[in-house]
């Protein structure tokens, strides 16, 4: 693949006296006389000099705290803008990383959250309040399972804490608990369904009357079988008509014509 340079245009405006001025120079050089008079330098420039360690913290607070007066008005994105600023300073904060999940849960992108909160745990494994951050953002998302192990995480650390005894991690607990007692609430009316369910199987020999006959004995062996009582059977076999019928209920009454 042919690399892209930059070409210089040649036409009319190249000076053709030009070739001369290098065979003038060659002249003098041979006489010994160099005339610099029409050569202008450029002065160097300056090279850009990074910041040093204490000037990237200075700003990377300065950012912070505007951040955080954005924040504090509601202007979130804006916020988050700083913070972003911020961390290129100083990547390792991890007060910048929680307060960026806090406001990406006001804003509510929480799957953002979440990816903030867990940074924040990362850069510091021993904060408290980022294992509550983080809690709370995957409550939002409903891991509920997940919350409670944050919070338990964060109580060991901080088990003073009120707020986060009280208001996350009982109540957080109280969720799981209805959560996985639904669940089994689920599981067991689904297997109930299962067993009510009977299904027979009928051949071309069954339809005859000693298959019909059969056919109401597998019937009624399943019925035993799952403790169902045989009367319950909406349809009955009438030997005299050789049919299976629709049974009667016990009260019905018969009108005449």
């Amino acid at each position: 693949m042919t690399s892209f340079v930059w070409k210089k245009k040649t036409g009319d405006k190249v000076d053709k006296a030009s070739p001369n001025i290098f065979g003038n120079a060659d002249e003098e050089n041979i006489n010994g006389v160099v005339d610099n008079s029409n050569v202008f330098f450029s002065p160097p420039r300056p090279k850009k000099r990074g910041l040093s360690i204490e000037e990237a913290l200075e700003r990377s607070h300065s950012l912070k705290d505007i951040g955080t007066q954005m924040a504090e008005n509601e202007r979130f994105w804006e916020a988050i803008k700083k913070w972003d600023d911020a961390l290129s300073l100083t990547p390792e904060d991890a007060t910048l990383h929680e307060m960026k999940a806090q406001a990406y849960m006001a804003v509510e992108e929480l799957y953002p959250a979440v990816q903030c909160a867990n940074k924040a745990t990362q850069v510091a494994p021993t904060w408290w309040i980022a294992y509550q951050t983080l809690g709370r953002a995957h409550l939002g998302i409903g891991e509920v399972k997940q919350a409670l192990n944050d919070f338990t995480k964060a109580l060991h650390i901080n088990p003073c804490d009120t707020e986060l005894r009280d208001d996350d991690f009982q109540w957080t607990y109280s969720l799981w608990k209805r959560q996985k007692k639904h669940e089994e609430m689920t599981k067991n009316q689904n297997t109930e369904q299962g067993k009510l369910v009977t299904i027979v199987e009928i051949t071309d020999e069954d339809l005859t009357e000693e298959g019909l006959k059969r056919t109401i004995d597998k019937v009624s062996e399943h019925m035993e079988t799952d403790q169902e009582d045989p009367d319950d059977f909406d349809y009955a076999y009438d030997i005299e008509k050789q049919k299976i019928v629709k049974k009667l209920p016990d009260d019905y009454v018969h009108m005449r014509n």
